[in-house]
């Protein structure tokens, strides 16, 4: 159960890496961010702690997406 919960946490992480990316193309291109990047990297963080908060893997609560 713990490689499963760890390949959805994988999948959440892919499913936002697009907007990380086009944030650091807009702040490098020196354009308006259409997002913060902050929330969006604070998210994927708070996937990785996944695995060493209590209740893992039968009992994890997904952190919210930005």
């Amino acid at each position: 159960i713990a490689a499963q919960v760890r390949a959805e946490r994988d999948a959440k992480i892919e499913a936002v890496r697009w907007r990380i990316e086009r944030a650091k193309d807009e702040a490098a291109l020196g354009v308006p961010l259409t997002e913060p990047l902050e929330p969006l990297l604070q998210y994927v963080q708070a996937l990785r702690d996944v695995p060493a908060k209590a209740g893992f893997p039968e009992n994890v609560e997904w952190p919210i997406e930005p």
